[in-house]
């Protein structure tokens, strides 16, 4: 998301460039794609988790600042996170928000 400013709030590989902004104040992608919407959000996410914007143990962004970000709908949000705690990218705990897991440790 971009502030009045012009500098990133959360910035990220994505972020930085608007490659997979969906809308809102990032540029918007052409809403002809294929493909589901939460899979963009998914792929997003997973490159600014990977990318260090989301470090271990950091929390991503509550639902609302995400779906204006992505200019989505909380269900398309909600559907995105769920993917990313099936593939161990985040755990979401109601009440805490949504975090990236630290890394295992080592024996």
């Amino acid at each position: 998301m971009i502030t009045r400013s012009g500098t990133p709030r959360y910035p990220g590989p994505s972020s930085t460039t608007g490659t997979c902004a969906l809308g809102g104040s990032l540029g918007a992608v052409p809403r002809r794609q294929t493909g589901r919407l939460s899979d963009t959000v998914v792929t997003c996410l997973v490159d600014r988790i990977v990318g260090g914007a989301f470090p271990p143990t950091s929390a991503l962004p509550i639902e609302a600042v995400l779906c204006e970000e992505f200019a989505v709908s909380r269900t398309v949000v909600r559907e995105s996170v769920k993917v990313l705690e099936e593939k161990g990218l985040v755990r979401a705990a109601p009440g805490s928000g949504t975090r990236v897991p630290a890394p295992p440790a080592r024996a």
